[in-house]
């Protein structure tokens, strides 16, 4: 899309993990590197400790670009105030 990006060397099916995008309150690679899209294939998931985990939501072929909403991203830690459509 725009950036560096991050593109998977596996598939992913509907639910599954793809990695961790922020530990300890540091973004890792994903976190980092994965682009921003309306139409997201991904979406974090907050876990108890605060640590985000992007998670499949539609399928994702090997060789596809990881793309999340970082307005979700905000959202969960706080930082958007803007309705999530």
């Amino acid at each position: 899309v725009h950036g560096t990006g991050v593109f998977c060397d596996k598939s992913f099916m509907v639910g599954e993990v793809v990695g961790a995008a922020n530990l300890n309150g540091r973004k890792t690679w994903l976190g980092r590197y994965a682009n921003h899209s309306d139409a997201p294939n991904v979406e974090f998931v907050k876990e108890a400790g605060g640590d985000l985990y992007s998670v499949c939501i539609r399928e994702i072929k090997a060789g596809d670009e990881i793309l999340n909403d970082y307005r979700q991203g905000a959202a969960l830690h706080g930082n958007y105030q803007k309705e999530l459509i």
